[in-house]
């Protein structure tokens, strides 16, 4: 094994921990070489002295031991693995067994001890050292071979990693067999409050970076001299993530990070002071899908029982391919003191852990140790998948804590009266030990103003004891107003602020959110009117202010405080007057520090017309308020409709309105001067007629005066959670993606920015808004009008589903969607199938909200497509006409796969749809609506297909589909007659009555009815009802088929084809059968039409004729071939032109071919064929 030490010569007990821990066998004769090692080097070392003591210890618990042998390099050249063999002798320990005591988390300690060979006559060779344990570590022996009689060393370091005790035994394995060695140690808290870091689960690939938070236990500054880690992949980074930090950062009690990805390793600190610290780190790394979490355990770390609830947030990963979801996040035991605020979500596979659970803890309810611990268990939908976090606390009983008025100032009005004052600060320990203040400052802003007097570095408070060595002096300016700051105390239990304050008492009082200065207008009202007018008078002061004095000098006029609440809200909307408030007469009421009053001014005007004034008196205990209030009195009054205005479903680009009408029933004209909102809300304004000049309302007339406007862009302008303006960069980002089919990314990317948008709007409950608006007018003034608002996230389509009816297969449904663009600006669509996607379950995600990805198919063809588009100012083919507008206009081609459309404000689209199924089953999709308003938008489309089954006497069509008709010897009874023209003619057709039952889910429309190929009848078969057939499902039609044979055939097959609206063809067999030895006879039998014999003799005739002109055709023609030769000859020689032609003769040929074949080759018969031979020639 090799080894590592340092060239710092005071650093070597630290030295020492670090190759002990690492089981690093020191050799004396590399300290000299140690200077020019590196933090890596050393890294690499632990790493690899750390993998093979795990090794070893795995085989020593299975009863093997591994013994490596190496060169003098120190480079392995041979590993042997033999098994362990008990000891047969004695070996002595010094000490027998090792005890370490009490020993802090995180803070190894070594020792050494000594083996001893008992053997007189032989010598050990000392093979390893293993354990089971990881809070105890070896290092090896300093000698491998101990000659008889001789000892040798080695260390054993106490790392422990959690509190409690530790036993353990060592086998120390040699040539001659294994021997015991028992070691024992206490984990104690860290002084420094480190704990390890262990149990943690991460997801390949991804980063573990938890905070590690140090305490400074010492009085005076700390400082970090050194901090390494032990593993490659174990990083240590600043809590800026910066390289370098300053140097006052390494000292106090500042947070340090470890991102890790490793298994196991250790971080190294070294501090000022010789100290030395090792913080364990074990990270599982799992490839597998599942549910992580950011956190190993929930520390909520050391608090004060006074301190206030601290909060920690629950993140987890999904890295599963499917959705899951979070039903619950609760206690595996029950515990006061910690609290879970959940609501069930889901989890979509991503790479960002998401917040799921806030657990908070109250230091104030854990009185017991046993609710400082324990664990905290996530199910989800899938019982399969659950997971447990543990969590912890410690809580600190008592506080230090002082008396609250003595570090409260009252400023008085008049500033000469203001005097310096000294006070002092009465700190009482309610811990169980000692309290040490170490250090005293106020904020910068108390500079000036405030000063620490008499502060004497450290100051010792022994528990349930009280100090006032410590003062505060006070020195007001004329200038001052109020002023409040923090007295920070810094001590052995944490921090402490005490609050100083300086204040002047007053109230401070509002009327339609602004505040009141001298004067109060109450404006006009009716004669005998009763009005109710409502103010706020808050509290901003530290201290509690009492009210002693509240009147009202109008007549009738009274002021009521009806409620008081917490906060410094400075506007109420008028729907507080609605509330039955009971009238109550305060004579003293008191308004706690950071509380508000609402004070209802109740007044009744008089009965003759005038102007009234008065006063408004209020007393405290520190200041008397005066305001003067003035009231004109009319007869009339002024009607407003509607009283109330709300808006629904509003979102960035729509812009909503409502109409205002005034009903003028004073006896003067009426002048509107304005409608505004109070307090001032850019989102709602007024919209006066664009013809009218000024709003005039005669005497007991109405009038429209305009309209109330509610525009949420006008607040939020271009960062709203939804819009996407294609002047933008963005939006040039949409656009270009409108001519690619991998698009996915950009709508993920825009979508869950918007979206994340709109969820912090709804968590902090800012989706409902609402505000008053004030009608001022030249008789009347601050006439309110209730208006309230709630935004939502928009649709684009008039309905979320789009559902077929049940279609038979291969034919086609139809079906229409509305898409509507409410909005003020033009919007761009494109329509696109989920299947289109690359990915659709990741863009399903998206819709997990509106829909079940369960149900919607994304792996089958897809039997939904868009046909057309529907749109008033386009006619023919619209889809081609849309990508050309969106081409010419925004300047980018749309892929022509799919489509496409511009929509101007205000404009709808109808979109057409088909469904053409190619099974029975049902289908579920999603067509995504993409556009720069919401990103995306969808609807589903859902349609079931059904196939024909008609039966046909309860038998489908088919091969099998024998309909019968069977002819017995008794239905020919009409046959054995034997005179067919005496008698009356025989009836020879048979009839079968048929069930026709649609057997099917669908409706089916029969068009027509064939007998191999020949409508309603042929080849003796004949359909009575011939005509078009409705058959509605699970009912039955009737069906009559008659049969009439010829008595050609015994047996008749023929096909009746029954063809539906689809043009289906359903094909059923018809079999007729008839007895064999009837046929002769019922043929004969079958009566002979009345046209028969007529025509039997016209065609016999008309064949005697033809017989009569053969014959006459025959004898002219013989008589022409039999004409006598000569006469023939004489005419066939001549020609029109005078020549004589020659008949050809066979015979004088072969003459003259065997004149040519004689010897002499001449003679007559030559002479004749010569002369021939001239004669053809000449012809």
């Amino acid at each position: 094994m090799a080894g590592c030490s340092r060239s710092d010569p005071t650093g070597l007990a630290q030295m020492w921990l670090t190759l002990a821990l690492s089981i690093l066998q020191i050799i004396p004769t590399q300290l000299d070489k140690a200077e020019a090692q590196t933090p890596d080097i050393v890294q690499n070392e632990l790493m690899q002295l750390m993998e093979e003591v795990a090794i070893k210890n795995e085989f020593a618990s299975q009863g093997f031991h591994i013994e490596t042998e190496k060169d003098h390099l120190g480079i392995p050249t041979q590993v042997r693995i033999s098994p362990l063999k008990p000891w047969q002798g004695e070996l002595n320990f010094d000490p027998p067994l090792l005890d370490f005591g009490e020993v802090p988390i995180g803070m190894p300690q070594i020792a050494t001890v000594r083996v001893f060979n008992p053997q007189q006559q032989s010598s050990l060779r000392m093979v390893s050292i293993s354990g089971t344990t990881p809070h105890f570590h070896c290092s090896f022996f300093q000698e491998k071979a101990i000659p008889a009689g001789g000892n040798t060393t080695f260390e054993i370091v106490f790392l422990p990693r959690l509190p409690g005790n530790v036993e353990n035994t060592i086998f120390i394995h040699s040539n001659k067999g294994s021997a015991p060695y028992q070691v024992f140690g206490i984990g104690v808290p860290n002084p420094y409050r480190l704990r390890p870091i262990l149990g943690a689960r991460v997801p390949l690939n991804t980063s573990f970076s938890p905070l590690i938070n140090m305490h400074n236990p010492y009085s005076s500054g700390l400082m970090i001299t050194e901090m390494y880690s032990s593993g490659g992949d174990l990083h240590l980074e600043l809590p800026t993530g910066s390289q370098e930090a300053p140097q006052n950062l390494w000292s106090g009690e500042q947070p340090y990070s470890f991102h890790s990805n490793k298994n196991k390793s250790f971080g190294h600190a070294r501090v000022e002071g010789g100290e030395f610290l090792m913080l364990p780190v074990e990270v599982e790394v799992s490839s597998a899908p599942g549910l992580y979490t950011s956190l190993e355990l929930i520390d909520f770390g050391t608090l004060r029982s006074l301190d206030e609830p601290k909060t920690i947030q629950l993140y987890l990963l999904n890295t599963s391919p499917k959705v899951m979801q979070i039903t619950s996040v609760s206690l595996v035991r029950t515990n006061q003191a910690i609290t879970i605020d959940f609501k069930p979500v889901e989890l979509s596979s991503t790479q960002k852990h998401k917040n799921v659970a806030n657990i908070t803890f109250h230091p104030l309810k854990a009185n017991c140790s046993r609710f400082w611990s324990g664990k905290i268990i996530v199910k989800t939908k899938d019982k399969n998948v659950k997971m447990q976090i543990p969590y912890q606390a410690h809580v600190l009983p008592g506080t230090l804590s002082v008396i609250k008025n003595s570090t409260y100032f009252h400023l008085l009005d008049s500033p000469p009266q203001r005097q310096a004052e000294e006070r002092k600060l009465h700190l009482t320990n309610y811990f169980n030990f000692s309290i040490v203040i170490h250090q005293a400052s106020l904020v910068n802003n108390a500079q000036g103003t405030f000063e620490i007097k008499n502060f004497s570095s450290p100051i010792v408070i022994p528990p349930h004891e009280t100090d006032s060595s410590l003062s505060l002096a006070f020195t007001p300016s004329d200038t001052l107003t109020s002023l409040s700051t923090m007295l920070r105390l810094g001590t052995n239990a944490s921090l402490f602020t005490i609050p100083v304050h300086a204040y002047t008492g007053k109230l401070k009082f509002f009327m339609y959110g602004q505040e009141i200065q001298d004067k109060i207008n109450l404006g006009t009202a009716g004669l005998q009117d009763s009005r109710v007018v409502m103010m706020l008078a808050v509290n901003d002061n530290p201290v509690e202010v009492p009210v002693t004095v509240m009147r009202c000098t109008l007549p009738d006029c009274e002021v009521v405080i009806v409620e008081v609440k917490e906060g410094n809200t400075t506007y109420l909307g008028d729907e507080f007057l609605e509330a039955d408030y009971p009238p109550v007469r305060y004579s003293r009421i008191t308004i706690p520090a950071h509380h508000y009053a609402l004070m209802l001014l109740r007044l009744k005007t008089p009965e003759d017309e005038g102007l009234y004034s008065g006063v408004v008196h209020l007393e405290t205990q520190y200041h008397i308020e005066q305001y003067e209030a003035i009231l004109k009195a009319v007869e009339g009054y002024v009607t407003i409709k509607p009283e109330k205005v709300v808006f629904v479903s509003a979102y960035p680009g729509l812009v909503q309105t409502q109409s205002i009408t005034l009903h003028n029933s004073f006896s003067h004209k009426m002048t509107v001067e304005s409608l505004k909102s109070q307090p001032p809300d850019e989102q709602f304004y007024f919209k006066p007629p664009k013809k009218s000049v000024s709003l005039e309302i005669e005497a007991s007339k109405k009038l429209k005066i305009g309209k109330i406007a509610f525009d949420v862009r006008k607040r939020c302008q271009a960062d709203c959670y939804v819009g996407l303006p294609t002047n933008t960069q963005d939006g040039q980002m949409w656009l270009a993606s409108l001519k690619s089919d991998d698009n996915q990314e950009v709508d993920r990317l825009f979508y869950n920015f918007r979206r994340n948008k709109w969820m912090e709007l709804q968590e902090a409950g800012q989706v409902q808004v609402n505000t008053t608006m004030r009608l001022a007018t030249n008789l009347v003034r601050d006439v309110p009008i209730s208006v309230s608002a709630e935004l939502t996230w928009p649709k684009l389509t008039s309905k979320d589903i789009v559902k077929f009816p049940m279609t038979l297969v291969d034919s086609g449904a139809k079906s229409i969607v509305t898409i509507m663009n409410p909005t003020e600006s033009t919007i761009l669509l494109q329509l696109v199938p989920i299947t289109a996607y690359k990915e659709p379950s990741a863009i399903l995600d998206l819709f997990s909200d509106r829909f079940n990805p369960e149900s919607i198919d994304l792996k089958d063809p897809n039997p939904f497509s868009v046909k057309d588009i529907g749109r008033k100012d386009c006619r023919g083919n619209c889809v081609k006409s849309h990508l050309a507008t969106i081409e010419d206009t925004f300047g980018v081609k749309p892929d022509p796969s799919f489509v496409a459309m511009s929509l101007k404000p205000k404009q709808n689209a109808t979109v057409h749809l088909n469904f053409r199924p190619y099974d029975n089953k049902e289908r579920v999709s999603l067509f995504v609506i993409r556009n720069n308003l919401s990103v995306v938008d969808g609807f589903l489309v859902q349609g079931m297909g059904a196939k024909a089954e008609l039966k046909l006497n309860s038998k489908l069509p088919g091969a099998n589909s024998n309909i019968v008709f069977d002819m017995k010897v008794q239905h020919l009874n009409d046959c054995n007659r034997s005179s067919p023209t005496a008698r009356t003619p025989p009836h020879f057709t048979v009839k079968r009555t048929l069930n026709l039952k649609n057997t099917g889910q669908i409706a089916l429309h029969v068009n027509s009815w064939y007998i191999n190929g020949q409508q309603c009848e042929g080849y003796g078969f004949r359909v009575l009802q011939c005509e078009p057939l409705f058959v509605q499902p699970n009912s039955t039609a009737r069906l009559d088929i008659t049969f009439c044979p010829d008595f050609s055939l015994a047996r008749v097959v023929r096909t009746l084809q029954i063809q539906l609206a689809n043009k289906e063809i359903l094909e059923y067999n018809l079999i007729a059968s008839l007895p064999h030895h009837l046929l002769s006879m019922c043929a004969a039998a079958v009566p002979r039409p009345a046209w028969e014999y007529p025509m039997y003799f016209v065609v016999a005739a008309v064949m005697c004729f033809f017989l009569v002109v053969i014959c006459m055709v025959a004898y002219l023609e013989a008589v022409h071939f039999m004409e006598p030769l000569p006469a023939q000859t004489a005419s066939d020689n001549s020609t029109p032109d005078g020549q004589t032609w020659k008949k050809l003769d066979l015979r004088s040929i072969g003459d003259t071919g065997r004149g040519k074949s004689g010897p002499s080759g001449s003679g007559e018969g030559g002479g004749a064929a010569a002369d021939n031979n001239k004669k053809q020639k000449t012809r």
